[in-house]
């Protein structure tokens, strides 16, 4: 949830503040928490010499060539160093390590490589404020062309690349931090680059707004701007914007974009003028009411930053946001839940978050992106701000969807106002409070007083004000009793109150301070005299816990006496918590390990508040009942009495004290430690050694003690200290001071863990030495007693101290050096003869062969023997899973206590204390694993061999531990490579267990698996290996085998052979590198390597590329050989094809022998086979496919003229102009991307070469190579042919088979590489699947014959008239012929021939489709299937095909009264793509041919006029002839036998036609790009009157779905309202009949409604007219204007005056009975509009209703129905509303709706 939400890494630690450091050095930033340990001056001492090392690695690196090794290493160096120290660096430092990453990130690279690069500089560019556009640029090319390649390359779909996970996602990390270092000419260049690619009907258009939005810079300042940035290009995206108002995908984009300039640079744009159509679209997108429709979708989230940073800014801005506040408060309310809850709390959240983070932006006074003080939010407009949300948040509380939010969006709007807030949150508890009978509104209203504490607790009091502290205290009281066993929700609520109330507020009675200050104030006293109360909410508070224990509650209950106990500041009331504590544990015993537990964690808390006044106490106490629970019996029994698992987990909580009490106490800690670890039972000796582990963890670590001076000081006298004034406060960083808190291990702590250790680690050790005489509980009971042991002293356990193991050579130097975690002096644990980690792992190793052997069945014995290796290696007083822990429970304290507007300046002393205690757990758990030691080995080999053990108990966790250790320390892997592969080796006979243990060595870890590394020396050994192993019918082996198959597959990274030698020019950058500081303490710690170490180098990188070329060339061959071994089983043949499909590549030739084994595959009998084969050969093809283009044509500036333009109209096909011989045919200047030129012409327009040129295309079979001859000459075989085409017309599936791409990508390869030299084979093949009737040979042939035609678009001239000359007659016989089940196919396979070519290179194939659709037919299948087909190509070449189009409109105009559906359906869709082309916006040259204009929408409709004059005859005569009467059915519908028997053709033709008319508003309003034309509301009347109609289906319903899905929920600019009301005028004044005026009356509310923003100018005029209907003699058309006008009041757009109303009454005295109604029905509207509130005007509305409420009806019915309604929804709040109304209101209210009693 926002920042609140980010991973602690450096951002949670450290300052906002740039330090200054000794030596003068300007660090960009330190970690403030790392200045509190005891031992910061060690940690700068290192962090400056690991910052000299990282400094020096890198340039070393890049000068000797080691870019794979040294810089990634170094990359991850830097990335340590900046998650523990942050930017501890100088600006000098920084923008050099940025110049020198820099050039890695483009194409080319091993993508692996350049995302970690990438992901280094995205964290050296994360803080906005530490450098800027003046420090250093980098240009923007590179970048844009790595993920051009990335995004849109279609690499991996193409088979010719595999790409890392994530990597797109980082590049786009990458590039929203780098965008604002672009040099300031990078726009106009962004824009000349981008800006041809605007073709609003092509993908392209979606591809350049995005790359526009994401790489155009907007961190600029206002001057910049003018010159450099918005001004060039936001009045063009603006314009794009509105012109594109329907369906448009790139609104999100250009949201977005204005988004950020808004957030970037307030102030900049004037949004004055376009609030009115922002506000309507975020309006609209919320899903509110029954206008859903088309047209809806804006980006919320990025809307909600646009609103935030326009108040302020905007004057209006605020006044829009209330009324949609004040539009959507009721549809918050709970009863109205729905698919637009979501919607509406998501914009809540995201308004208010935005908000919080806006604020702090202004207040933090960071200087980049800075906010103009003129423009800064002030309280006024915060407070503005908070009240306009507080009503829908009030509601929005008791939600039933996303209640996570709402916790969120209240503690922020505290923060904002908390005067505001929180007395509104105070309303909503205290009633909650006093029922019992709603538990759910107390559940939720105490989440939201749980997040409002903090704001509670620091509000301050203004002159003549009284805050609510005083309150708290008692709300505490009111509390109690809601903690309930049978509510654990609500209880752990309570508690969870109570925890931050002591957590913040120091529990002193300050009662007396009343009588000794005289300084106090009024509020100060009022809250000194309510903690007179604080003894008894503690005594409260530990009744109600005990009480809890005893019913059996959970171990949650714990965390309300944690913080009493830490934080009950008072010893007085300190003592009194503790006594009770005291006075529960002696008297009762539990058989219960919850209640247990309970008890013993807040032992543990308690003693460790105030050790010096419980642990002795506590501790005679457990170690009294322990002595009398225990017998020697005890010791041999294997289940002992549940008394001493009782107190020997009391024991275990009690020692996590100070280590001084423990040394006090010392000689009683040893007895208890004697005393209960000779238990044997598993329950006891768990918890005798969780007490040995804690004694020796709190005498060993190192760690914070209370804050004893802070303790002090709530014991002083009240005249001298007043705690209250303390509550909630800020700390002050600089001033507080941890370093005398800390316990550091003394010399006498470790000599007493010595003693420890001496006495039970020596004395197990000794005893495994024999493991032959100890018994299996015995052997496991030692394991135990050592595991605990080493776990509970590993902090001052000093590292293994053996040799280095050298696993890899690199040029560059690698120095890694344990992360500091104690001060400099702390004395360590060691063992007489070496370290105790030596001396245990000796022991382990000794007793290995013993376990393997005779207890290897003892998987608890082994997995304690593991786990111990595990903490020999990792541990250091705590792990990552101690650590995650650690961090969750920090998080959630600071979503909960922290202040977002104040960071970590706003933190409370409880969150600075976690924070330091984070950092230093974070610093504990970084083990230091990359130079590998001889012990590590040995650990390695041990792991080795459990991993494949018999048990799989043991292999599992033996392999997880040896899984992490493989990873920790790099290139590790390779010391078990060569056993796990001995293990696979064919004449092995390994053991089915060993077996399994080794191959799950090789494929556990996904990405980072072994078979997955990336070193091909490495992979020529195991691909191998895994194929050729012995062959296994076990499941098992057969699982992990497909694991390994998948593993590799799915996750294989494409990545170099030869090593690319970096740019020279980098080097320079290395050198300025070590060059920069190197008179401070950050200097580069080695200078320039000498030539020496350069020639090694060189040498190395040299050996490396040709090692790894023979590698690969190795793998390839011996998978090869393994792909065609008969004598392997199936599974492992194609295991190796599978390999083998994955290894072709960019950067190296294909073995032709793959060639010759992947195109047998292609008709071999396996179905995933032939897949992988014919993927394989298209991605040859597709790699290996000639290339030729052309460049020219100019660039152009805004403002652009784009469109249909002379210059442009060239590019349209133009029958007259097209080639028709072979000169004019190769010298034909094709364009083969749709969008060019529409827009502008781009600097550089990329073209097909002359066909002249294209030599490469139009080779001979001479001069093939030799591979590609026999490429040719096996398709040509008459066998592989017919085998071939026998199998891939097979269906997969019955009846679902789809076009298959990878094979139609196949067949283009083969054409567009081979020319026709194929085509005769081809033809064969075509003519004998055209043959059957079978729909796989039909997509077989659609998928070949598709594949022809795009590879023939370079032939030459005479190639390509032969094939047309076979094709044309060809394909017209096909498609004259066309099956139902083979129409989608041949439609998919002409989309796919006229998508990838030149309209003008297909003149033949639309020309037949053309004479095929103008052909009559013999059915109306065939005549729709043909239209179909044509509009399936016209679509591909999208406005370059005018002239088709207006060629085609006579014949789709001609069929709009067809008859016959299907005909209908597509003639429609033809002409909503005939007139998509009609985009407002864009420019129709007049000079230009009228066949080169897009046909026009209003043209289609003159068209319908034409057809539909009779059907508005019919609609007309409905109305004239019905008059007052009931409706006619004969005057409102006309039935199917009419029209069969008596209807004249026009009626017939006009039917039909309005059946094609709702079709085609239906389909051009999902469609249409531009606003919908308002000429379309004209058939509002028209659809109305049908609506009804019941003698056709069809018409009734085709009618009512356009009325209700597009007409009423169309979009209308504001510039439309005033024609669009008049529109409204005209129906409603008309004569329609009266179920059209109700239709109308309906549609047009709820078009108003959707656009209201639209018509705020038009107001009265609405209402007016809608109220006039409300007179109507119909008493439907009545209640519709009422419902209409009640949305209206409702929704805020009409307001309801005084005169309003006078209105309504007057008319409720006229004497005509519909006039007297239509009064009533108003008055009853008002009502309505209003179901959870009552305004000041609504009681005497009621009043004068219940009045008039014996009326006749429908007055009388009218008036019953609406106050029913009253009732119903404010029943929930009945007991607040009726306070709004006088006695005689509430008696005539009650009088009318409580029905009389009979009953006497």
């Amino acid at each position: 949830m926002g920042s609140d939400a980010d991973d602690l890494n450096g951002s949670d630690l450290e300052n906002d503040d740039e330090v200054m450091e000794e030596g003068g050095l300007a660090f960009q930033k330190t970690v403030w928490t790392l200045q509190k340990l005891p031992y910061a001056a060690e940690i700068e001492a290192q962090a400056d010499e690991h910052f000299r090392v990282i400094k020096a690695g890198f340039a070393h690196s890049v000068l000797l060539k080691d870019i794979r090794r040294g810089m990634l290493h170094y990359c991850t160096e830097l990335d340590k160093y900046i998650s523990l120290h942050s930017y501890r660096f100088t600006k000098e430092d920084h923008v050099a390590l940025l110049r020198l990453l820099t050039p890695f990130v483009k194409k080319g690279e091993i993508y692996r490589d350049v995302r970690v690069i990438l992901r280094t500089m995205t964290a050296l560019l994360k803080k906005k404020d530490c450098l800027s556009r003046n420090d250093i640029t980098f240009d923007w090319r590179p970048v844009y062309d790595l993920y051009e390649e990335v995004a849109y390359g279609n690499l991996e779909e193409d088979g010719v690349f595999l790409m890392p996970e994530g990597f797109k996602d980082d590049i786009t990390k990458f590039i929203r931090v780098a965008r604002e270092f672009w040099p300031l000419e990078a726009t106009q260049e962004l824009l000349d680059e981008f800006r041809p690619l605007m073709c609003p009907w092509d993908e392209s258009m979606l591809k350049g707004m995005k790359l526009l939005q994401m790489f155009l810079p907007t961190v600029m300042t206002r001057e910049e701007h003018a010159t450099f940035g918005a001004g060039l290009w936001f009045e063009e995206m603006w314009h794009h914007f509105l012109s594109i108002q329907s369906n448009s995908l790139v609104e999100p984009y250009q949201v977005h974009l204005f988004t950020r300039v808004s957030r970037d640079c307030p102030g900049l744009i004037d949004w004055s003028g376009n609030l009115n159509l922002m506000f309507a679209k975020l309006m609209r997108s919320l899903r509110l009411g029954r206008g859903h429709g088309f047209n809806q979708s804006f980006p919320v989230q990025n809307a909600t930053v646009w609103v935030v940073y326009m108040i302020g800014v905007e004057k209006e801005a605020q006044s829009y946001l209330t009324r949609l506040m004040t539009l959507i408060e009721s549809f918050l309310h709970p009863s109205n839940y729905g698919n637009h809850s979501s919607h509406l709390l998501n914009l809540l959240y995201r308004l208010v978050n935005e908000m919080v983070s806006r604020i702090k932006r202004e207040r933090s006074g960071k200087p980049a992106p800075s906010v103009p003080d003129h423009l800064k939010m002030t309280e006024e407009a915060i407070n503005e701000f908070v009240i306009s949300l507080l009503p829908c948040v009030k509601l929005a509380i008791f939600t039933k969807v996303k209640q996570e939010y709402i916790s969120y969006i209240i503690k922020n709007l505290a923060l904002l106002a908390p005067k505001i807030v929180l007395p509104a949150i105070l309303e909503i508890l205290y009633p909650a409070l006093e029922t019992v009978t709603e538990p759910h509104r107390l559940t939720q209203s105490l989440s939201c007083l749980f997040v409002a504490l903090i704001p509670m607790l620091r509000e301050e009091a203004g002159p003549g004000e009284r805050t609510r502290k005083a309150e708290m205290v008692v709300l505490l009281e009111a509390l109690l009793p809601a903690i309930d066993p049978n509510d654990i929700k609500k209880t752990l609520l309570c508690f969870q109150v109570f925890g931050i109330m002591v957590n913040t507020v120091p529990l002193v009675d300050c009662s007396e301070a009343v009588h000794l200050r005289e300084d106090l104030t009024e509020d100060e006293k009022e809250i000194c005299s309510a903690t007179a109360n604080f003894d008894g909410l503690v005594l409260g508070i530990m009744d109600k816990i005990i009480s809890l224990l005893e019913w059996g509650a959970n171990g949650a209950t714990s965390c309300g006496h944690g913080s009493l106990a830490k934080n009950s500041h008072n010893r007085e009331l300190y003592e009194l918590a503790a006594n009770r504590l005291y006075q529960f544990v002696s008297e009762s015993l539990y058989d219960s390990h919850v209640v247990a537990s309970t008890v013993s964690e807040m032992i543990s808390l308690t003693v460790r508040a105030r050790p010096e006044l419980s642990f002795h106490r506590f501790l005679s106490l457990i170690s009294k009942k322990l002595q009398e629970a225990i017998t020697p019996d005890s010791y041999e029994d294997e289940k002992v009495n549940f008394t001493i698992t009782y107190w020997l987990s009391l024991a275990s909580g009690l020692f996590r004290v100070q280590s001084p009490y423990i040394l006090k106490h010392a000689e009683e800690v040893k007895a208890i430690v004697r005393l209960i670890l000779p238990i044997k039972c598993s329950i006891g000796i768990n918890f005798a050694c969780k007490t040995l582990q804690r004694v020796l963890r709190s005498v060993t670590l190192c760690y914070q003690d209370a804050d004893r001076a802070a303790l002090a000081k709530y014991d002083l006298p009240l005249d001298e200290n007043l705690p209250i004034r303390s509550w909630a406060c800020r700390l002050d960083r600089k001033a507080y001071d941890t370093t005398a808190r800390w316990f550091v291990p003394t010399t006498e702590s470790i000599g007493f863990a010595r003693e420890i250790l001496d006495e039970h680690l020596s004395r197990c050790l000794e005893k495994i030495a024999n493991p032959a005489a100890l018994s299996k509980q015995e052997l496991f009971h030692e394991m135990l007693v050592i595991l605990s042991s080493v776990q509970g002293a590993s902090f001052s356990l000093p590292a293994f101290d053996s040799p280095i193991v050298r696993v890899n050579h690199m040029p560059t130097f690698i120095e890694v050096s344990p992360v500091v975690t104690r001060p400099a002096g702390t004395p360590e644990l060691t063992a007489p003869s070496g370290t105790v980690r030596g001396a245990v792992l000796a022991a382990m190793e000794r007793l290995l062969p013993f376990i393997l052997k005779e207890r290897e069945s003892e998987v608890k014995t082994v997995s304690a023997f593991i786990s111990i290796l595990s903490t020999l290696v990792f541990s250091r007083g705590s792990d990552k899973t101690k650590l995650q822990q650690i961090i969750s429970t920090h998080r959630i304290a600071r979503l909960m206590m922290g202040d977002r507007l104040y960071g970590t300046a706003g933190y409370i002393k409880a969150l600075a204390e976690e924070s330091i205690n984070v950092a230093h757990q974070n610093r504990v758990q970084l083990v230091s694993t990359y130079h590998l030691t001889e012990e590590h080995k040995r650990i390695i080999d041990i792991l080795a061999k459990l991993s494949t053990s018999s048990y799989a108990e043991n292999r599992r966790p033996a392999q997880s531990v040896l899984s992490r250790v493989l990873r920790e320390f790099p290139y590790s892997f390779t010391l078990v490579m060569d056993d796990i592969l001995a293990m696979l080796a064919p004449g092995a006979q390994t053991p089915h267990a060993q077996l399994k243990g080794a191959l799950y060595m090789l494929v556990d870890g996904k990405r980072l698996a072994l078979v997955l590394r990336q070193n091909w020396e490495i992979a020529a050994k195991v691909w191998p290996a895994l194929v050729r192993m012995q062959h296994s019918e076990r499941p098992s082996i057969i699982r992990l085998l497909e694991i390994a198959q998948n593993t590799i597959v799915d996750s294989f990274e494409s990545y170099r052979i030869q090593e690319l030698r970096p740019d020279p020019a980098v080097d320079a950058a290395a050198v300025a590198l070590l060059e920069a500081g190197r008179d401070g303490k950050h200097a580069s710690k080695y200078g320039l390597p000498d030539d020496e170490m350069r020639a090694k180098a060189a040498l190395y990188v040299q050996e490396q590329n040709e090692l790894n070329q023979r590698s690969y060339d190795s793998l390839v061959q011996e998978l090869l050989a393994c792909a065609v071994d008969s004598s392997l089983h199936w599974r492992h043949t194609d295991l190796a094809q599978v390999f083998l499909s994955i290894l072709i590549r960019r950067d190296a030739a294909v073995n032709p022998d793959c060639i010759r084994l992947f195109l047998r595959l292609c008709v071999h009998d396996s179905l995933k086979t032939r897949k992988m084969g014919i993927a394989y050969i298209g991605a040859w093809l597709r790699i290996n496919k000639p290339l030729a283009e052309d460049n020219r044509g100019p660039g152009a500036q805004w403002p652009i003229t784009y469109g249909i333009r002379k210059d442009n109209v060239c590019m349209q096909y133009d029958a007259a102009r097209l080639p028709s011989n072979a000169s004019e045919w190769e010298s034909f200047p094709f364009v083969g991307k749709m969008h060019w030129a529409f827009y502008c012409w781009p600097k550089e327009l990329k073209t097909y070469a002359f066909v002249s040129e294209q030599s490469a295309i139009n080779r001979s079979y001479e001069e093939l190579s030799e591979i590609e001859r026999f490429v040719v000459d096996t398709l040509k075989d008459p066998s592989y042919s017919a085998r071939f085409r026998e199998l891939y017309s097979i269906e997969e599936k019955k009846g679902e088979d789809k076009f298959n791409v990878v094979t139609f990508s196949f067949f283009l390869g083969l054409f567009r590489s081979y020319n026709d030299l194929l085509l005769p084979t081809f033809v064969e093949h075509l003519e004998a699947l055209v043959a059957k009737d079978e729909a796989g040979a039909t997509k077989l042939a659609t998928e070949m014959l598709a594949g022809i035609v795009n590879g023939s678009k370079m032939w030459k001239f005479e190639k390509v008239e032969g094939m047309w000359r076979w094709l044309s007659p060809f394909l017209t016989r096909v498609l004259s012929n066309l099956k139902d089940n083979a129409q989608r196919n041949w439609g998919t396979a002409i989309a796919a021939i006229c998508g990838s070519s030149e309209s003008r290179m297909l003149q033949p194939l639309i020309d037949l489709l053309f004479e095929l659709t103008l052909r009559p037919s013999e059915n109306c299948f065939m005549t729709a299937a043909r239209l179909f087909l044509l509009q399936s190509a016209l679509c591909q070449f999208e406005w370059r095909c005018l002239q088709l189009w207006n060629r085609l409109a006579p014949y789709l105009i001609a069929q709009l009264a067809q008859p016959y559906t299907n005909i209908r359906d597509r003639v429609v869709s033809s002409l909503v793509t005939l007139t998509w082309f009609d985009l407002p916006a864009m420019q129709n040259d007049p000079t230009v041919p009228a066949e080169f204009r897009p046909y026009t929408v209003d043209a289609v409709l003159d068209s319908f006029d034409a057809l539909l004059n009779e059907v508005w005859e019919e609609a007309r005569r409905g109305e004239s002839s019905e008059g007052s009467a009931a409706p006619s059915a004969s005057a409102s519908s006309v039935s199917l036998c009419s029209m069969a028997n008596g209807d004249s053709e026009g009626k017939k033709s006009g039917r039909l036609a309005l059946k094609s008319l709702t079709q085609f508003v239906y389909t051009y309003g999902a469609q249409t790009l531009g606003e919908t034309t308002l000429r379309i509301l004209n058939y509002m009347p028209l659809l109305a009157h049908f609506s009804f109609d019941q003698g056709d289906d069809e018409l009734r319903n085709g009618c009512a779905s356009t009325l209700r899905d597009f007409l009423s929920s169309i979009f209308v600019a504001r510039e439309n309202a005033e024609r669009t009301v008049e529109l409204f005028e005209r129906f409603l004044g008309s004569s329609y009949s009266w179920k059209v005026r109700m239709v109308l009356i309906n549609e047009i509310s709820t078009l108003v409604f959707s656009n209201s923003y639209a018509f705020d100018d038009h107001r009265e005029r609405v209402g007016r007219l809608i109220a006039s209907q409300m007179a109507h003699e119909r008493l439907e058309v009545r209640e519709s204007a009422a419902v209409a006008v009640s949305l209206f009041i409702h929704s805020g757009y009409l307001p309801v005056t005084e005169a309003f109303i006078k209105e309504f009454v007057t008319a409720c005295a006229s004497e005509s009975l519909t006039m007297r109604h239509s009064g009533v029905l108003g008055l009853c509207s008002i009502v309505q509009a209003f179901p959870y509130s009552v305004p000041p005007f609504l009681p005497e509305i009621l009043a004068f209703l219940c009045r008039n409420g014996r009326e006749k009806e429908p007055i009388k019915d009218t008036i019953k129905k609406a106050l029913a309604e009253f009732k119903r929804t404010h029943q929930d709040s009945w007991h607040e509303h009726k306070m709004l109304f006088t006695e005689d209101q509430l008696v005539l209210l009650m009088d009318f709706l409580v029905s009389p009693n009979y009953y006497v």
